[in-house]
């Protein structure tokens, strides 16, 4: 244990040093975190010619990067000081980025949960969502694809917003349920001060945390996730689509989706309006589309030119399809290995 000006920290001893971390211009970065991943992203940018290749890396407050956020005592509860959480609470607010790389951790069969991988594809997505873009991100199976875009809206949920709302839309309603119970299941990985079972509220009441099958509400944030169930004709299709009155909406499986065209773009002008709402009031807001396939892609492209949509991600399976940023008027395309990243 040091100290670090009036804090005591736990120092870490894999990556610490006195380079760890790095000014570049006016931002700090930190080339010292144990999640490689990031680091490999990053290196993967610089490569490519990617200007602002280190923005994944950034942290605001130095203290942070000494500070172990899992650290807990023989009980297994968080052996930190009230201001020890209050640095990284207050890294984790306004530095998406720093929770994505060292506190978020993605369920695993079996284990306690790993930390979150990076890769060209989920940063892009993560970099639109922060952004206000919507976007589609397609990866092979088993990537991650979902357990990411859960992650950074848990981030969102937790931490980037509030009083506002998430739906979550799949194939049918009992997916869009797993999809619920996996953010669930991400929150209860995170250290227990993250965890916000309940909170006292200015008038000394208990306000606990909702959850269950169906949507959550965060106690301190007050944002709520609900899920939809799935359309089974047209008309259900319509009715759907004029419920989803939500700044932020994750479409996952779209390609398995019924009536998926319908939603979406009879969907636009309610989102639109939350989507303003939103902004209008310092909230996020976003479409989040994660899928499987490629050989849909014409038709999608025709659908979100209709319904609006400004980004699309693509992480195609096979190399020989990687290509350059390609721009038709307003919305720009990422397909292969040229990152969203690069337009900053």
């Amino acid at each position: 244990m040091t100290t670090l000006g009036t804090v005591p920290v736990v120092r870490r001893h894999t990556n610490a040093g006195p380079k760890r971390i790095m000014r570049i211009g006016s931002k700090l970065y930190d080339f010292g975190t144990r999640n490689r991943t990031f680091l490999q992203v990053a290196s993967d940018l610089k490569k490519l010619g990617i200007k602002n290749c280190y923005f994944m890396l950034e942290v605001i407050d130095p203290r942070v990067v000494t500070i172990d956020p899992f650290a807990v005592d023989k009980e297994g509860h968080s052996s930190l000081t009230k201001e020890q959480v209050s640095i990284i609470m207050a890294e984790c607010k306004v530095n998406p980025w720093y929770y994505l790389r060292e506190i978020s951790r993605i369920p695993t069969q079996g284990g306690a949960g790993v930390p979150y991988k990076a890769n060209r594809g989920n940063i892009a997505q993560a970099w639109c969502i922060m952004h206000g873009y919507d976007s589609w991100l397609c990866l092979p199976r088993q990537k991650g694809k979902t357990q990411s875009a859960l992650a950074i809206q848990l981030w969102a949920y937790s931490f980037g917003t509030s009083n506002s709302e998430f739906i979550f839309v799949n194939k049918d309603g009992e997916n869009a349920k797993t999809n619920l119970r996996r953010m669930k299941d991400q929150m209860e990985l995170l250290p227990e001060y993250m965890r916000f079972p309940w909170y006292i509220d200015e008038n000394g009441n208990k306000i606990k945390h909702t959850m269950n099958a169906t949507s959550m509400k965060h106690p301190v944030t007050k944002n709520v996730i609900t899920v939809k169930s799935k359309a089974t004709s047209h008309e259900m299709a319509l009715s759907l689509a004029r419920g989803l009155t939500s700044p932020i909406q994750h479409f996952d499986e779209p390609e398995f989706t019924n009536h998926i065209d319908t939603i979406v773009s009879n969907s636009y002008s309610t989102f639109e309006q939350a989507a303003k709402n939103s902004k209008e009031n310092g909230g996020m807001y976003a479409r989040i589309f994660t899928w499987k396939r490629v050989a849909i892609w014409v038709t999608i492209w025709s659908v979100l030119s209709y319904a609006g949509t400004t980004h699309v991600v693509y992480q195609l399976r096979r190399p020989s399809f990687d290509g350059n940023v390609q721009r038709l008027g307003k919305p720009v395309y990422w397909i292969g290995s040229r990152p969203l990243a690069g337009e900053m």
